[in-house]
């Protein structure tokens, strides 16, 4: 079902929370640029999660969810809160319920305690600088095939912090606001599910020094802030 059609385009740009708003006040135009702006990213999302044949079915899905907030009042969305974070809590809670449905048992839950672990980011950029051709800036095409090899290998939450954080670019505090858990523990998922990607390119036979940068306290301040 495609539900980009039942609105007219918008001139000029607003801020999502602004385009809600209006939305909620009868501007369906406003709709439509919240869809045409965050659908591929949702879309994405699901794919990378692992949803291969209907990502765009699950994302379809959770902008009805989005409509059904208006037409019925209940889950509206809330100003005091940004939009990103409440659009992939949509998206999360869709993973979790097509999870179930298909019986897999997996789950975008944590039960794990939030003990922070050592200190230091890492991050995936820092990976993807470690691994060039040695004639030129680029990273090799097989580095990639490979880094997405590994990246389908993480444990769904892993996977969905770091797609979160590091590929979308939320803040740890948005992550942790829409896995439902605390800062520690999307950045303890963090440094996991590089740590892991590192060893799945090391014993692919990608050689490289892992990158760390170590806190300073103003750097604690940003890694416990997102």
């Amino acid at each position: 079902m495609k539900i980009d059609d039942r609105a007219g385009s918008r001139s000029g740009s607003e801020a999502p929370e602004k385009l809600m708003d209006l939305y909620y006040r009868c501007d369906d135009s406003a709709f439509a640029e919240i869809y045409s702006g965050f659908y591929p990213a949702i879309v994405c999302f699901f794919r990378r999660l692992g949803f291969r044949d209907d990502p765009e079915d699950l994302a379809e899905e959770c902008f009805l969810k989005i409509i059904n907030t208006k037409e019925t009042g209940r889950g509206r969305f809330q100003q005091e809160y940004g939009f990103s974070t409440w659009i992939y809590r949509i998206a999360r809670h869709e993973a979790i319920d097509r999870w179930r449905k298909q019986g897999s048992g997996i789950l975008l839950v944590d039960a794990a305690s939030d003990e922070d672990g050592e200190s230091g980011e890492y991050t995936l950029e820092h990976l993807a600088k470690e691994h060039r051709t040695p004639h030129s800036n680029l990273v090799t095409r097989e580095f990639f095939r490979c880094l997405q090899h590994c990246l389908e290998g993480l444990p769904p939450l892993w996977r969905a912090v770091l797609l979160l954080h590091a590929e979308i670019g939320l803040k740890k505090t948005e992550v942790a606001d829409i896995l439902e858990t605390s800062n520690a523990t999307v950045t303890r998922h963090h440094r996991s599910s590089l740590s892991q990607i590192a060893s799945c390119l090391g014993e692919n036979g990608f050689k490289f020094a892992f990158l760390r940068t170590e806190r300073s306290a103003a750097g604690a301040a940003s890694l416990e802030g997102g």
